[in-house]
């Protein structure tokens, strides 16, 4: 079972497009180990008005550090300069496809980080998966009530349930092969990055937070 979704902010107008992809763990394992394109996504538009970031609300996540602490896998450093090694690895893999492409790597920031982190396991927390939480806000909200300033911005994410020597490649391959999910992989603006990860049961739920100041 795999999920992604995409949010893009561009000179302050966001754009929120998410989608879900339910497969057969072992068929869509086997379509990747061959080579083979994965099976169209069903991607569902949701349009929102424009905004600046200066007119969104300021709401962080509720209990945000709290619920990063509670819900990520016990060999997760709460710390936002060290990755765990699923984390190293998506990051790992994410630059190296930029860097294939004869892009610029980008640079690991803490802050983006931590909020990556608190994403994820409040998607874990909360039971659900979106780029819009509950209460109606999302990364950007976070940017702007920490004060983190952006020219571009832009949030994937991802679920799966693979075994943990896997999940990294095959959330990686899974973005890479989503047209949305490639371009903001592969936006030549972008410098900064952070990567969250949070586990629920057998699950594991990526965040990716791209942003160029």
């Amino acid at each position: 079972m795999r999920r992604m979704g995409i949010t893009r902010a561009n000179n302050g107008s966001p754009l929120r497009i998410a989608y879900g992809l339910g497969v057969a763990l072992f068929v869509t394992l086997s379509l990747l180990l061959a080579g083979c394109d994965i099976p169209q996504f069903n991607i569902a538009p949701t349009p929102i008005p424009p905004a600046s970031p200066t007119a969104l609300t300021a709401h962080p996540l509720p209990s945000a550090t709290t619920a990063f602490r509670a819900t990520l896998s016990p060999t997760t450093s709460p710390n936002p300069t060290d990755l765990n090694p699923t984390e190293q690895a998506v990051f790992d893999l994410l630059n190296q496809q930029r860097t294939s492409a004869g892009l610029q790597p980008t640079t690991l920031d803490p802050r983006l980080t931590a909020i990556a982190r608190a994403r994820s396991a409040d998607m874990a927390t909360r039971n659900y998966f979106a780029h819009v939480n509950p209460d109606g806000k999302s990364f950007l909200d976070i940017l702007k009530q920490q004060g983190i300033s952006y020219h571009h911005a832009g949030e994937i994410i991802a679920e799966d349930n693979y075994p943990a020597d896997q999940t990294a490649r095959i959330t990686v391959d899974g973005w890479m092969h989503s047209p949305t999910h490639h371009d903001i992989i592969m936006t030549s603006d972008y410098t900064l990055v952070g990567v969250g990860e949070a586990i629920k049961g057998d699950e594991h739920l990526y965040t990716a937070i791209y942003l160029r100041p």
